[in-house]
């Protein structure tokens, strides 16, 4: 999607992907992949957010999907005592 590369749509939904590895935030798959070569390495969770293109802007998906993964990243964290 012009102005968010890591962004794209099918033309009817807004996509973003998120990996979650080893307790960091991954923005990118590629990032991801490299995170994770070797056999011991965690899988960790991948977050996928959708949205209808009808529904709101590129700018404001791309918004509401960093700030849904910072808040699922930090919530992860958490551990009780």
């Amino acid at each position: 999607v012009e102005g968010y590369p890591r962004l794209w749509t099918d033309g009817t939904h807004w996509f973003r992907e998120f990996f979650i590895q080893d307790k960091a935030l991954i923005p990118t798959h590629l990032q991801y992949v490299k995170a994770t070569l070797g056999f011991s390495a965690s899988p960790g969770i991948h977050l996928v957010f959708v949205a209808r293109v009808a529904d709101m802007d590129a700018g404001e998906f791309a918004q509401r999907a960093n700030n849904y993964a910072k808040e699922i990243h930090t919530r992860s964290m958490y551990s009780p005592e």
